[in-house]
């Protein structure tokens, strides 16, 4: 069912007998008398509807009404003479009658009549003329202009508008020749004066592409947001709806973590001069900086580059007649540059979008992306419901991710000295935040205005800061950084205390070599360093990928397989991709614990979810540089077609049992001083089958509880107390 918009501009709906001098009013008929002199031109038929839209016509001016009638019913003329009411006055609301007394006529006096109402008509055209300074003349020109539109198609619109709008106009137009609709476009053809060909071309244009109309269906409709462009005569145009300059960001763009050759790349792509369009497509998470590094770009190689906005209502329809406002007013102009902020929804394909009616037309996208000389930089969150078709017209691309730590350290320094609160944070505090806090500058920006709520209180300022960055992690569902407690137990870390297939210097050789190449130069092309721990509980690969860390002077990103899995479907891939994008801003070392829970056989998967999320894993294991330790008690779970994927395995052991006293030593010789084991004690332990450092240290943990001084008899007593009921061993021993 069409939608009817009456409550727009009825004030000029009203005869110039109330109000001769309005331009409006005059203007309307004006445009109504050519689209009825064509009609009547090409289908020369009178009908009622006819007759009551020429009576309106000519009712600006009574001596044109009285002229019509006089011309065309000649004789008859005295049946409509109100000498009662009116002496000398037409009743012209009496159509009637005219077209009563019109069927009576014979053919001579028809083709009369049909004469003189042509005549009619002309002589309103002639008598409505508009001026140049008619508002609504002036105002169809100016969104003419703005858009690019050609003479019919301002027309065309025209008419689509005041067919809504206007009485008369519908009623003849719209309920008796059915112009809207497909049945009746050869009136609307002959309305505008144009061929089948012509109008097709208008039907198929920018009205279309814009989606200032809807050809959908099987009539023709005005998007209502889209009626004041055609109807308003007000000199409040408000191109600041669809445009404005791009404007200045709190953030310089070059304090974000961007390569310097990125960025004069696409500087040279943006300020090149020939008629070739260069389209940069910026994507990556929300608050990553995408649109202060557009917009400090744009600005900064063109001082007039302009920022499409869109209407009140942002629908895909609004943003795309702003983007044509914005390419039509730089049309030619090499140096000024478009940006397109969250443009997902212009550029989405997707399934969700398509169905939902929020996806731009694949076609109109493309044409963008073709048009000469332009210059454009879209930002979007996401790329995955871009259409390949699409993709591949975008001349440069750039991912964004969060800042490194070095640069969160800045920002958080600068956003706490704009909401002036600095002095309530040292500079080791802000380091912790930058290391602890991967966070957007958006959510810095937003914790620091937040907190500077509780200026007066230092403790409370720290306290609101922190919360605000926590509460911004856990809706992302990304895990917040733990309070650190310190453990009574404090062991070093022993390399004689690991029983492990690769001998400890060789793995730490290979990493290191690894990890220097990465640091030195971050953007080389260098394949992920994946490594696989894998053996029973408790023989310390928890442990040594920690040790690793340290040695490389690199964060530990801990992840169990529970973490990531997911009850929904697709959230668990999304997980594993957040996962390995947080390690890699980091340039730390993820360890996936639990790897088999993720990696699992997938040739035993009975879900098609099961499957999904190995492919996603695999597909992050190939991405580098990035190194990957992955953790299992059981290989034998782990997909076989992934075993690939690791550069080295490494199996745990328990330890051997010349390994057995160095250890033993090591951990409670704090609780027995200088005590030493009897060779029978030593024999005891050796004998112990499958003993883990971490069986050792849980033993002391237990022991320290109950006193702080012990001998070596009450420790083995404990051993063979356990050991015998003991069906698994506690993963780790060191924290």
């Amino acid at each position: 069912m069409k939608r009817r918009h009456r409550h727009f501009m009825k004030h000029n709906i009203k005869s110039t007998r109330n109000n001769p001098i309005d331009q409006t009013d005059l203007f309307v008929k004006h445009k109504a008398a050519n689209w009825l002199l064509g009609v009547m031109s090409k289908y020369p038929t009178i009908e009622e509807e006819t007759i009551d839209l020429v009576i309106w016509l000519t009712s600006y001016n009574d001596k044109c009404t009285n002229k019509w009638l006089e011309n065309s019913l000649q004789n008859k003329l005295p049946d409509f003479i109100d000498l009662r009411s009116n002496p000398g006055k037409v009743r012209f609301d009496d159509e009637q009658m005219v077209m009563s007394s019109y069927k009576e006529m014979n053919k001579r006096e028809k083709i009369i009549f049909t004469e003189a109402t042509v005549v009619a008509v002309e002589d309103v055209i002639a008598g409505t003329m508009p001026s140049l300074q008619c508002p609504m003349s002036v105002n169809l020109q100016k969104m003419a202009d703005t858009f690019g539109l050609c003479p019919e198609e301002v027309d065309a619109g025209l008419f689509l508008a005041l067919k809504e709008e206007w009485t008369p106009i519908e009623r003849f137009f719209d309920t008796h020749l059915s112009c809207d609709r497909i049945s009746g476009r050869r009136f609307f053809e002959a309305a505008l004066g144009v061929t089948q060909r012509e109008f097709h071309k208008v039907l198929n244009g920018k009205l279309i592409k814009i989606g200032i109309i809807d050809n959908q269906h099987s009539w023709l409709t005005m998007d209502s947001d889209f009626m004041p462009l055609f109807l308003d005569p007000s000199d409040d145009y408000a191109t600041a709806n669809l445009q404005r300059k791009v404007q200045k960001a709190d953030l310089s763009f070059t304090e974000l973590d961007i390569p310097e050759k990125e960025v004069s790349n696409i500087s040279i792509l943006l300020k090149s001069t020939d008629d070739r369009p260069v389209h940069i497509l910026v994507y990556g998470p929300p608050g990553t900086g995408k649109s202060t590094f557009a917009r400090g770009l744009a600005r900064k190689l063109c001082k007039d580059s302009v920022e499409v906005m869109g209407f009140e209502r942002p629908s895909v329809k609004h943003r795309q007649a702003a983007l044509e406002a914005c390419m039509h007013m730089t049309a030619n102009e090499t140096d000024r540059i478009v940006v397109v902020d969250e443009a997902d929804h212009l550029l989405s394909q997707g399934i969700s979008a398509m169905v939902s009616g929020s996806a731009a037309d694949k076609t109109w996208v493309n044409s963008v992306l073709e048009r000469p000389k332009s210059r454009c930089i879209w930002v979007v969150n996401q790329t995955s419901d871009i259409h390949p078709a699409i993709k591949r017209r975008f001349t440069y691309s750039l991912e964004m991710g969060l800042p490194k730590k070095e640069s969160r350290e800045k920002i958080i320094f600068r956003v706490l000295r704009k909401h002036k609160i600095k002095s309530h944070f040292n500079a080791a505090q802000i380091s912790e935040l930058a290391e602890n806090y991967l966070v957007s500058p958006g959510n810095i920006e937003q914790a620091a205005s937040t907190a500077s709520l509780w200026s007066s209180s230092k403790v409370e300022c720290i306290r609101v800061f922190k919360d605000s960055l926590n509460s911004k992690l856990k809706l992302a569902g990304a895990p917040v950084p733990k309070i650190k407690l310190e453990s009574k137990v404090s062991i070093p870390f022993m390399s004689k205390g690991l029983n492990i297939s690769m001998p400890f210097d060789r793995l730490i050789k290979m990493t290191t070599r690894y990890s220097n190449k990465w640091k030195n130069d971050p953007t080389a092309v260098l394949p992920a360093m994946n490594l696989l721990f894998h053996g029973v509980p408790g023989t310390g690969k928890t442990v040594l990928a920690k040790q690793l860390a340290k040695e490389l002077d690199r964060p530990l990103l801990i992840i169990r397989g529970s973490d990531v899995l997911d009850k929904y479907f697709g959230e668990t891939e999304k997980k594993i991709v957040q996962v390995f994008n947080e390690a890699r801003q980091k340039e730390g070392i993820l360890l996936l614990d639990e790897i088999d829970s993720l990696l699992a056989d997938r040739t035993r998967a009975v879900r098609s979810w099961e499957v999904s999320q190995v492919n996603e894993l695999l597909t992050q294991m190939e991405h580098g540089p990035a190194i990957m330790i992955a953790a299992t008690n059981n290989i034998q779970k782990i997909d076989k077609a992934s075993m690939r994927r690791f550069l080295s395995r490494v199996e745990f052991s328990p330890l051997q049992s010349a390994q057995v006293i160095d250890v033993y030593n090591k951990i409670f010789q704090p609780l027995v001083g200088r005590a030493k084991l009897t060779r029978f004690q030593m024999k005891q332990l050796q004998s112990m089958k499958s003993l883990t450092t971490a069986e050792l240290v849980r033993i002391r943990q237990r022991l320290e509880l109950l006193c702080d001084k012990t001998d070596h008899t009450s420790i083995l007593e404990e051993f063979i107390s356990e050991r015998p009921q003991q069906s698994s061993q506690a993963a780790g021993f060191l924290n």
